[in-house]
């Protein structure tokens, strides 16, 4: 009888030691072993045929649970997923990054973990050492090429911005004080000397009048900026949709739209200019690459 009560006790405080996700999946012990760093557990799960990237509750794997080289190289050697994704898109290395871990982000990176991979709020493990006040992780993820979201977003846009260099053919239609109008006409795009801000060059034919702009295009911790004449517009990346977000005041004017640029050999974009809450000017334009 007293067997039989120190045993059930014994298994109550098993069962309290785990993860604080309170669920009992199939090949949960593993996941306990790798919280707990319980070494020799872990072995003897993996070696019993444990399903190693087997997840609880909120998505997590045992590999994100794992804190020491003992735990991490048996849970790899036997196909642990290294960029597994929580239910919020967390993945070890987030994990890692968060509490601190600098020789767990180590040995992660070295066995070939995504430096840069983006939870579901778009943060990298950069962010999360950056949000937490890591500095010795900060240092080292910034030593093996680690950005921020926003830094991502950014040398994307570039790189996006750097295919659409060259002679484009523009074809618009819109409204300005209530009239309609049709644009026909070119742009040319092409980086500044020094690479930090894209020119573009438009000569426009709105009926008998020939309109030249020059619009520049530069980034700025994040944000896209476009100098037009007296105005400023400020945009946001979609990286998902490679589209740049246009919405900000100016002085009495509001600008909204879009620029497409999900097309290779098309840019598409779509613009309206508010002032005192009235529509003044809208625009829909299509350009259309000439040999890029």
């Amino acid at each position: 009888m007293k067997h039989l009560l120190l045993t059930t006790i014994a298994a109550v405080v098993l069962m309290g030691c785990g993860p604080s996700e309170a669920d009992r999946v199939a090949d949960r012990t593993l996941i306990d072993a790798a919280y707990a760093g319980n070494v020799e557990a872990v072995k003897q799960h993996l070696a019993a045929g444990t399903d190693v990237n087997a997840k609880g509750k909120y998505g997590r794997a045992p590999l994100h649970y794992a804190a020491t080289k003992e735990i991490i190289e048996p849970l790899i050697a036997k196909g642990a997923d290294l960029n597994a994704k929580d239910k919020d898109g967390g993945t070890p290395l987030h994990y890692a990054a968060k509490y601190g871990r600098k020789e767990t982000v180590e040995l992660l990176f070295a066995k070939g973990a995504d430096l840069n991979a983006k939870n579901d709020k778009g943060e990298t493990p950069l962010d999360r050492a950056i949000k937490d006040d890591e500095e010795d992780l900060i240092n080292l993820l910034r030593k093996h090429g680690g950005k921020t979201g926003e830094e991502l977003k950014s040398s994307e846009l570039v790189s996006v911005l750097a295919s659409k260099e060259g002679k484009w053919i523009l074809k618009a239609s819109g409204k300005e004080q209530g009239q309609e109008f049709n644009d026909a006409g070119t742009v040319i795009n092409k980086w500044n000397e020094s690479n930090s801000e894209l020119l573009m060059e438009s000569k426009i034919k709105r009926g008998e009048r020939i309109i030249e702009l020059v619009d520049i295009i530069k980034i700025d911790n994040g944000r896209i900026l476009m100098d037009r004449g007296n105005h400023q517009l400020i945009g946001k990346w979609n990286s998902n949709e490679k589209t740049i977000v246009w919405n900000n005041k100016s002085g009495d004017f509001v600008f909204t739209g879009s620029s497409d640029f999900s097309e290779k050999q098309n840019i598409k974009e779509v613009f309206s200019i508010y002032r005192d809450g009235t529509q003044v000017f809208s625009v829909k334009a299509e350009l259309k690459s000439v040999g890029n």
